[in-house]
C-alpha cells in the first residue's frame, strides 16, 4: 500500500536494501537463466514495483498522490541509470526509454519465465542498476552519519 512521504525523506539511501536484495537474486536468476516468483521476497518486489511506478508517474501526466516523491524517485533512478550504464542514457529520451524498459521487466519478474537473449541482457543492464542504486545510497547514508558529527567549535 502506497503512503505518502514527504520528498525531501525520499534519498537513494531509503532503496539501499530493496536494491541489494534485487541485484543479489538478479545474479542468481541470471545465473540459472530461469525465473521462479519466489526468487525475489514479495515484500522487496512490491517496493521496487512502487519505485518503478512513482518514475514512471512521474515522466508522464498521469495523477499521484505523491509528485514529489515521484520527482524525487526519478531522479534517483536516472542518476543511477546514467551511472550504471552511461550509454544507454546518453540523453533525456533514452534514459525514459531505458527506465521504461526496465519497468516492463520489472513487472515481468512478478511471474515465472524463461528469459530470452534479450532479457536476460535487460536483466544484467537492470542488476547493475540495482547495484549502483545501492553504492549511491551507500555513500548518501554514510555521509549523513558523517554530516551531524563533524562539529566546529571557535
Amino acid at each position: 500500500m502506497s503512503r505518502i512521504v514527504k520528498s525531501r525523506n525520499i534519498k537513494a539511501s531509503h532503496w539501499r536494501y530493496p536494491a541489494l536484495v534485487m541485484s543479489e537474486s538478479l545474479e542468481k536468476i541470471i545465473n540459472k537463466g530461469t525465473m521462479q516468483k519466489e526468487d525475489i521476497p514479495r515484500s522487496v518486489y512490491m517496493d521496487i514495483k512502487e519505485f518503478f511506478d512513482m518514475v514512471a508517474k512521474a515522466k508522464s501526466n498521469a495523477k499521484s498522490k505523491n509528485p514529489m516523491a515521484c520527482i524525487a524517485n526519478y531522479r534517483i533512478a536516472a542518476n543511477a541509470l546514467r551511472i550504471s550504464s552511461p550509454a544507454l542514457a546518453k540523453d533525456r529520451k533514452e534514459l525514459d526509454k531505458q527506465l521504461h524498459e526496465y519497468a516492463l521487466i520489472i513487472n515481468k519478474l512478478g511471474t515465472s519465465f524463461t528469459p530470452s537473449p534479450s532479457e536476460l541482457n535487460t536483466l544484467n543492464n537492470l542488476k547493475e542498476f540495482f547495484k549502483q542504486l545501492f553504492d549511491i545510497g551507500d555513500v548518501e547514508s554514510y555521509e549523513s552519519i558523517l554530516s551531524p558529527s563533524i562539529v566546529v567549535k571557535q
